[in-house]
C-alpha cells in the first residue's frame, strides 16, 4: 500500500491562487498515476459521447 505524495512550492501566491510568482509556501497533493489515467479515460468517454450526440442531432 502506497502513501500519498506531496510537493512543496516555496513561491506560491495565496492572494493570487497560484503556485508561482509569490512568497508563500504551499503543499500540493500529487495524484496517483491510476487516478490520472481514470480521469483521462473518463474525459475521453465524455467527449466521445458528446461528439456522437452532436452528429445525431444534426
Amino acid at each position: 500500500m502506497g502513501g500519498q505524495e506531496f510537493a512543496i512550492s516555496y513561491q506560491a501566491s495565496f492572494s493570487g491562487g497560484t503556485f508561482e510568482g509569490g512568497n508563500d509556501v504551499a503543499i500540493m497533493a500529487i495524484p496517483e498515476p491510476n487516478s490520472l489515467s481514470m480521469l483521462a479515460g473518463s474525459l475521453g468517454v465524455a467527449l466521445g459521447l458528446q461528439r456522437i450526440r452532436r452528429r445525431r442531432s444534426s
